[in-house]
């Protein structure tokens, strides 16, 4: 597939929204399944995604119709579901809901396996090839090298988003196995802004974490004291760049199509937890805060220890992501981009100057590349959903 008519869920979220790029600059004609309350509303949130990934005015260009993947039928009308259906070459799974907060673990598995279930109706029901986004941490506790066919373990989870996502696979597989549909699953690795420009619409997970530890680094200054986290030197971070995970999940799709295998968009060369605090270190060495990494926090610790709690998992151990089926079907493509500590302060300084916010935050904010002030509308999902 080079080009066509695709359905996209989740295409205002971080992933999804250069993914939706990515299918405007390829020539697809994309269809944006959204739970706004109007359709104004949501090319005003397109739009906005689309002028960070470089696209602005391009939302013009994307046909949007109500719906919510969480509801049976998608939450279609009779008339819009009759128009997506018509033509339509693809369906790509963008949405989820991607929070490690016990507090939305209700939300999590609704979005999440809900969504697995009803997409998954709506392929088998017409025929539609459906790609089905991942992460590549459905291998939750595992340890050593997971290959991409990896699915079923018993190492435990992370946190519910792990297990939700695990189980979601579990669901499409099961349709590609027994014929119900056809498609392709993908799993990228922990994303990031993009490689030119740091530019990314929401802030989660990892830049929370970064987040807590710029708290700390602040409280550090005032009382002299280091800041103190949990981790192991050579345990990896799978980071990659937004605008090239786009880019390799649209050239796994138009290689390969609807393969019914899995791929792994992950870094190759992830870097360590090492490089990190070394980083970390060098950002804030003007203001003589140090950043020391151990393998345990005692109760003087007791605020850094609260606020990167959600994170321990990942900074302790990661496995090793194969990625043959990737190579495979990317090997014309560009190699992800080099994990520098000049990459990682342009993420810092974007995400600061974006005060940590999502890009549909109601208060302005300050455009980090060319410091135009610009107001930004409140979003109609939380900064979670992707």
């Amino acid at each position: 597939m080079s080009s066509g008519r695709i359905a996209l869920t989740g295409a205002t979220g971080i992933l999804g929204s250069w993914v939706l790029a990515e299918a405007l600059r390829r020539g697809y004609e994309p269809v944006a399944i959204m739970r706004d309350r109007t359709t104004e509303d949501a090319r005003i949130r397109l739009g906005a995604v689309l002028g960070l990934a470089g696209l602005p005015n391009a939302e013009r260009d994307v046909e949007v119709i109500r719906g919510d993947s969480t509801k049976e039928g998608l939450g279609l009308s009779p008339a819009d579901l009759s128009s997506v259906r018509r033509s339509l070459d693809g369906f790509i799974h963008c949405a989820a809901c991607t929070s490690f907060s016990p507090a939305q673990d209700k939300e999590v598995l609704e979005t999440n396996i809900g969504g697995a279930k009803n997409v998954i109706q709506f392929a088998a029901e017409n025929d539609v090839p459906l790609y089905h986004v991942s992460t590549a941490y459905v291998c939750g506790r595992q340890t050593g090298t997971i290959m991409e066919h990896d699915l079923r373990h018993n190492a435990g989870y992370n946190n519910t988003y792990e297990r939700s996502k695990n189980e979601a696979e579990r669901i499409v597989g099961k349709a590609f196995e027994n014929g119900r549909a056809h498609g392709t699953i993908l799993r990228p690795g922990i994303i990031v802004g993009a490689s030119e420009s740091g530019r990314i619409c929401q802030f989660s997970n990892f830049y929370n974490m970064l987040q807590a530890i710029e708290y700390g680094a602040i409280r550090a200054i005032r009382n002299g004291k280091c800041v103190r986290i949990v981790g192991d030197g050579a345990c990896t971070k799978n980071l990659v760049p937004v605008d090239w995970s786009a880019q390799q999940l649209w050239d796994a799709i138009e290689t390969e199509g609807p393969s019914n295998a899995t791929y792994h968009m992950t870094n190759p060369n992830p870097p360590t937890m090492s490089f990190i605090v070394s980083w970390l270190n060098e950002l804030f060495a003007e203001s003589r805060v140090r950043v020391e990494m151990r393998s345990a926090l005692d109760d003087s610790d007791g605020l850094m220890k609260r606020a990167t709690k959600p994170f321990e998992g990942y900074l302790t151990e990661e496995p090793v992501f194969d990625r043959t089926n990737m190579d495979r079907a990317t090997r014309l493509s560009a190699q992800c981009p080099e994990i520098t500590p000049s990459f990682m302060t342009e993420l810092f300084h974007y995400a600061k100057a974006q005060q940590w916010r999502s890009v549909f935050d109601v208060r302005k904010r300050r455009d980090a590349v060319s410091g135009i002030s610009e107001p930004i509308v409140q979003p109609a999902t939380a900064a979670i959903h992707q």
